[in-house]
């Protein structure tokens, strides 16, 4: 069990480093989409939304927390953008600020370890629940690769 259990908080480790590498082309596409909404494109609205949304689960399920609580900012705030016309000035400055707090986050991300497992045993069956399917399937790659069963939900609708 031991071995399963290093094995898994190895895979994990390496899953959270290469989520960290990829960060700033993530937050490249963030500057982007908020350039296209800055120059009136009302399409890139919901883009801007929907990608801080998923970064904000994909930086909580590796322990990211600062750089999720960041894009959360970011999500938040591009929730508020109207979708039939152009944003105010002041909506674009708080996007603008949140957008530079989200890259100096992410420049320094926190070394949050992944929890070590308990003594208990570990149960066989893992239910994963996100929305964004590219995280699911990695965490249910490498959960049943250690021999767990795995079920996952990205749609609770």
């Amino acid at each position: 069990m031991v071995s399963m259990e290093n094995n898994v908080e190895s895979t994990l480790f390496r899953l959270r480093d290469e989520f960290i590498s990829r960060l700033p082309d993530r937050i490249s596409s963030l500057q982007v989409l908020l350039d296209a909404v800055v120059q009136g494109d009302v399409e890139a609205h919901e883009i801007l939304h929907h990608t801080a949304h998923s970064l904000v689960g994909a930086a909580g399920v590796h322990r990211l927390l600062r750089v999720a609580e960041a894009a959360r900012t970011l999500e938040l705030l591009a929730a508020t953008l109207p979708s039939d016309r152009r944003a105010d000035g002041a909506v674009l400055g708080a996007l603008n600020e949140a957008l530079k707090n989200l890259q100096a986050q992410a420049a320094y991300p926190a070394p949050n370890p992944i929890p070590a497992p308990s003594a208990r045993a570990l149960p066989n069956r893992i239910v994963i629940v996100d929305d964004d399917q590219e995280q699911t399937g990695w965490l249910r790659a490498v959960l049943e690769q250690a021999g767990y069963q795995a079920d996952v939900f990205n749609d609770l609708d």
